[in-house]
């Protein structure tokens, strides 16, 4: 009698882990999309935040993508990129990660980096009567205007410096543990 009862708890058990297993895999598939998903959304509005400017901003924003990726039970990853920027593979130049890490910004080949102040490159080019004036470390462009005034169209800089704006050195441990989280209420459904 001993050994039928022994062989119906080890049948209900191996049932019952099964079932289990089953759970843990789908609680980890599902929780790894949220948190990826949750990540890539918090990534999105510190972008948008820190790159203000209307539409601009949000469409920078939401060049930040996602893929899940499940590998197997327990074999579950989600990946975060961004994809502003221009080329493929190694050649991917970011565009981003200037506004994320800070950089020097030269004008290429020893030139002058153009800032429009109140007029567009071509609006400067078209100005007849231009002059440039020695202003920290670059040139105003000015065009003179009647009665002794003048209208600023541009600054000429060697080199800017720019700041870090975007902050992202915490989003591993927002999607850690966000990830924990989301897996503990995936688990907690399923059951």
């Amino acid at each position: 009698m001993s050994a039928a009862l022994t062989a119906a708890l080890q049948g209900s058990l191996q049932q019952h882990m099964r079932t289990e297993a089953l759970v843990v895999e789908r609680s980890s598939k599902r929780g790894t999309k949220a948190a990826t998903d949750a990540t890539k959304t918090a990534i999105r509005r510190r972008v948008a935040r820190a790159l203000t400017g209307g539409k601009r901003g949000r469409n920078v924003a939401n060049a930040i993508r996602s893929q899940v990726y499940h590998d197997g039970p327990g074999k579950d990853a989600g990946l975060v990129w961004n994809k502003f920027g221009r080329g493929k593979g190694a050649q991917f130049v970011d565009y981003l990660l200037p506004h994320v890490k800070g950089a020097m910004i030269a004008a290429p080949s020893g030139g002058f980096l153009f800032i429009p102040q109140t007029a567009t490159r071509a609006e400067a080019r078209r100005s007849r009567r231009v002059a440039f004036i020695p202003w920290s470390g670059g040139l105003l462009m000015i065009a003179p205007r009647p009665r002794g005034q003048f209208k600023v169209l541009a600054i000429l800089l060697k080199r800017v410096r720019l700041k870090a704006r975007i902050y992202l050195d915490d989003m591993p441990n927002f999607a850690l543990r966000k990830l924990t989280a989301e897996v503990l209420n995936q688990m907690a459904r399923e059951r």
